[in-house]
């Protein structure tokens, strides 16, 4: 049964008739009815598949990338629902973390020279050199993810600058080198000011 929620002239919830009525982020909305489908055809069954690949890598940086890097710039949805998106249409496959968009921006990006993991220490190394061609600035501060995808967890290495070339932590021994997954991006100011880069991936290699 559909509620009208405010009066005759006011926003409602639920399906009458053809129509179903709801409200999305403060917005009444109208739309035709239809009954879902669920087909489960190889090509349905392989957008899922890439749909939860996607789902699962987002949510490993949503606090430290996500919300304070996607969100500022997010018009009519949240940055995680936009970052979904921007991915969706990227991945090759489920398993194209090369292709993954941890950032993305209009500040100068740099490219990865080489992204290391020591399994017997834990030790990881993201190493750039910076370019100087575009509107970086040498304190822009940098940061590195290094996603585990075999044990589903992601590492943020902050603290760092464009000028330092290096981004360097530790992740604990034992994980498998050919798993770790290296993202370097850039980020400069803040609120109304803040500027982010694309990001640059890198498989880790041993040093």
């Amino acid at each position: 049964m559909a509620k009208i929620l405010n009066g005759i002239l006011g926003g409602g919830v639920g399906k009458v008739g053809g129509v179903v009525m709801s409200n999305w982020k403060g917005i009444d909305t109208l739309r035709a009815y239809s009954v879902p489908a669920n087909p489960n055809s190889s090509a349905q069954q392989t957008q899922r598949t890439l749909f939860a690949a996607v789902l699962a890598f987002l949510r490993l940086i949503l606090t430290t990338v996500i919300q304070p890097y996607w969100d500022p710039f997010a018009v009519g949805q949240s940055g995680f629902n936009e970052a979904m998106s921007k991915n969706l249409l990227a991945w090759a496959d489920d398993t194209a973390f090369d292709d993954a968009i941890v950032s993305q921006g209009n500040l100068e990006q740099e490219t990865i020279t080489t992204a290391t993991y020591n399994a017997t220490t834990g030790a990881v190394e993201i190493q750039w050199t910076p370019s100087g061609l575009g509107n970086g600035e040498d304190t822009d501060s940098a940061v590195g993810i290094m996603v585990d995808t075999g044990n589903n967890i992601a590492f943020a290495l902050t603290g760092f600058q464009r000028s330092e070339n290096l981004a360097d932590g530790n992740i604990g021994a034992d994980r498998t080198v050919g798993e770790i997954k290296a993202y370097l991006f850039f980020h400069r100011g803040s609120g109304a000011t803040l500027e982010v880069s694309n990001s640059d991936y890198f498989q880790a290699v041993a040093p």
